[in-house]
């Protein structure tokens, strides 16, 4: 079985690479699958949904919950790839980050998800209509308990890269937001 890795940042797929594997950002994962990939794993960073659950904890998605409340299951077997130690448990895939406390909280009590990210719900959907398994493997970034400050849930840019700009000229704005 050869799966390929989907990401949504371009310093995901530096890291992903190392894997050997073939490696396409989010708007490529099809092109993965049309080139023989039997299945995608979504890899990268998330947020934190689940209280205390502490950055760089690593989560294993048992299944991926959809914006319309539908689940998919993973099924792609990751064998020793991924430590035990890593959790294993219901991953939100959103269009949209989720910056506040407060949506944090009302995403994971409505859902189960211990966290969130971009991509996932893509790729479960994708592999969900190709009859492919698919697993996500992502770190939380930044836990529950903290609020992304606006510039910089948007400092995105669509193809995976940072605007530095308007992150940087926020963070000299207003340090103490910033700080944690």
């Amino acid at each position: 079985m050869t799966p390929g890795i989907v990401v949504g940042m371009k310093a995901e797929a530096r890291i992903a690479r190392r894997s050997g594997l073939p490696v396409a950002l989010t708007g490529g994962a099809a092109r993965l699958l049309a080139e023989g990939a039997d299945g995608l794993i979504s890899f990268g960073i998330a947020g934190g949904l689940a209280p205390c659950l502490a950055p760089g904890t690593l989560v294993v998605a048992s299944d991926v919950v959809l914006e319309d409340g539908s689940r998919l299951a993973a099924g792609l077997p990751l064998g020793k790839a991924v430590p035990e130690a890593a959790l294993r448990a219901p991953v939100a895939g959103v269009a949209a980050i989720v910056p506040g406390i407060a949506a944090k909280r009302d995403l994971h009590f409505r859902t189960g998800a211990v966290a969130v990210d971009l991509e996932s719900g893509q790729v479960a959907r994708l592999c969900a209509d190709a009859g492919v398994p698919f697993a996500v493997v992502r770190a939380v970034a930044d836990p529950a308990e903290r609020e992304l400050p606006p510039p910089r849930w948007s400092a995105w840019d669509p193809t995976g890269g940072w605007r530095w700009a308007p992150s940087s000229r926020a963070s000299l704005a207003a340090p103490a937001r910033y700080r944690r």
